[in-house]
């Protein structure tokens, strides 16, 4: 690896935790897509290997500090744990049946049906922000007018 890729990786990963944490998105979302762009996207098999890899290790920590506040059910993981399992290797074994370039364009599709989702709910939150701001606005109005009285 050379010092670039290693310092593009470095950054990549930084990008995609502090993303990551801050949005509450997948670090993945950030790191795959910058991946393909800086190294092309015929590897999009070993993105997603080494976003997995990352995602076990956040994974871990996080199960410590959930554990520890407290807030880790049980009687959820006991169906969930297994159901996923079940998923990641389904998912693994059909990803290795696409080429590259068809895996980055299914990824690519779901990454614009992340981006319509947030945008549908985006504009359902201005248009309740836009609401409570004319019937504030008529209410002040109210208001003056009473106190004209």
């Amino acid at each position: 690896m050379s010092g670039f890729e290693f310092i593009a990786c470095l950054g990549i990963g930084l990008a995609g935790g502090l993303l990551g944490g801050m949005l509450g998105i997948g670090g993945s979302l950030v790191m795959i897509p910058a991946m393909a762009l800086l190294f092309g996207a015929e590897d999009q098999h070993l993105y997603q290997a080494a976003a997995m890899m990352v995602n076990v290790v956040v994974a871990l920590s996080a199960i410590g500090k959930h554990w520890h506040a407290g807030v880790v059910r049980l009687d959820a993981l006991r169906s969930m744990v297994p159901a996923a399992l079940v998923a990641i290797v389904v998912g693994v074994f059909a990803s290795n049946l696409l080429d590259g370039i068809v895996l980055a364009r299914c990824f690519a599709v779901f990454l614009l049906y992340v981006i319509y989702m947030n945008m549908r709910k985006l504009v359902a939150e201005l248009k309740v922000i836009q609401k409570n701001n004319k019937n504030n606005y008529s209410n002040g109005n109210q208001n003056l007018n009473n106190t004209d009285n």
